[in-house]
């Protein structure tokens, strides 16, 4: 087997369990904050759009930084450093005993972590110029599967065991996850010394001069507000479908790991598309079905028509985040990959950072239902700007 595919067969591996065990956190966080001390639903949903904006406030200016290191010294030494830095963010979880105390240790964890770009930065690198896309595609399918384990393991966790317990399991497994890429992993990336290595303001001036890779940007910003600005409240959610608080946890997880089941299939479906020069045209109907989902959701007081539109919701998420890092990627030269890839990441970021405030700020204003009609703006917003009357992202094949 080439070592290629071995290290992707690895990084899949790896990105699963993390994903797992990361995902694990996301059906209950707001009920633990509501446990915490936060007394209304107004309270509740403003803690936990802080909750879950906290790692991406650190995380935003450092994505860039460890993605130029990464071309300097190598895309493995980012990858364990990743690995490491969110395991024990995640097991010191289990002493928090208030919400502010909750966001400090998640802005903890956006400083230490940082493991899905330098995944994706080490798979571009390390994967012939032709199999970029497929393999973007794979890792991203890993990203997903594990959302499809996570949320309904850790809903059950926290229903049987208590929501202390899954950062400890969380953070163990993850720690496993560790040694696995520290020991089994090779990183082939050729850093040839006699070409000059970019500095990361060199790769900014160059994201911002590039239309194409500047536009991709915006879009893989406005894809991620649109996904993590329903999260937050996801669970209060379901929650105002009349579940009680005993298996409310299990019934979210389930939902959301249905989501990831979706988004697996159609990642592995289309990624070796995405190599064959229809990235755009896949790409605006994942993002169509996307917004046709949020904005039905937006009506839904049933659990069983929330399953249906979340599950179609996956099919078109599970293209977008290959699609964009395809794009980018074929658009930059392979001695900035790592780079651009990881400023690319920090407009993934922003977007995390913002759609969970806006989701808190929104919820608290006009009720939990409006960030469903924030995210299907957002998507609104994709379309136009990939519409065939726009000087769109090159998609090619170079």
């Amino acid at each position: 087997m080439p070592s290629w595919k071995r290290n992707l067969a690895i990084l899949w591996i790896a990105q699963f369990f993390a994903m797992s065990a990361l995902s694990s956190v996301v059906p209950f966080l707001p009920l633990f904050v509501r446990e915490l001390g936060a007394a209304t639903l107004e309270a509740t949903a403003f803690w936990s759009g802080l909750v879950f904006a906290a790692p991406f406030m650190v995380s935003l200016f450092l994505t860039p930084v460890w993605g130029n290191l990464g071309d300097r010294y190598g895309q493995k030494l980012m990858t364990v450093r990743a690995v490491f830095g969110l395991s024990l963010s995640l097991l010191l979880m289990w002493f928090t005993t208030s919400p502010l105390e909750l966001v400090f240790y998640r802005i903890l964890q956006g400083a230490m972590s940082g493991f899905y770009p330098a995944a994706i930065a080490l798979a571009a690198v390390n994967t012939p110029k032709d199999k970029t896309g497929y393999a973007l595609g794979v890792v991203q399918s890993a990203n997903t599967s594990g959302n499809i384990v996570g949320p309904l393991i850790g809903g059950f966790l926290a229903d049987v065991a208590g929501f202390r317990m899954v950062f400890v399991i969380s953070g163990i497994l993850i720690g496993f996850i560790g040694f696995l890429i520290l020991f089994f992993l090779e990183d082939n990336q050729q850093r040839d010394t006699s070409v000059e290595r970019h500095t990361l303001k060199e790769n900014l001036s160059f994201t911002f001069t590039q239309s194409e890779i500047l536009r991709a940007c915006i879009i893989m910003l406005a894809a991620s507000l649109s996904i993590s600005v329903i999260r937050p409240v996801f669970v209060l959610y379901i929650e105002s479908f009349g579940y009680t608080k005993s298996y409310l946890p299990t019934v979210a997880g389930a939902v959301l790991s249905l989501i990831g089941l979706f988004s697996a299939i159609s990642s592995l479906k289309f990624s070796k598309k995405l190599d064959k020069g229809k990235t755009l045209e896949i790409f605006r109907t994942a993002i169509l079905i996307v917004s046709l989902m949020y904005f039905s959701q937006f009506f839904i007081e049933d659990i069983y028509f929330l399953v249906v539109t979340s599950s179609i919701l996956g099919l078109g998420a599970g293209i977008v985040f290959p699609s964009i890092f395809s794009i980018i990627s074929r658009n930059t030269p392979y001695e900035r990959q790592a780079g651009i890839l990881g400023i690319a990441s920090s407009y993934q970021t922003l977007g995390h950072l913002i759609g969970p405030l806006i989701a808190g700020f929104a919820s608290g204003l006009a009720g939990i239902r409006s960030v469903f009609l924030i995210a299907t703006f957002f998507s609104i917003i994709i379309l136009i700007l990939t519409s065939k009357n726009k000087n769109n992202p090159r998609d090619t094949n170079s």
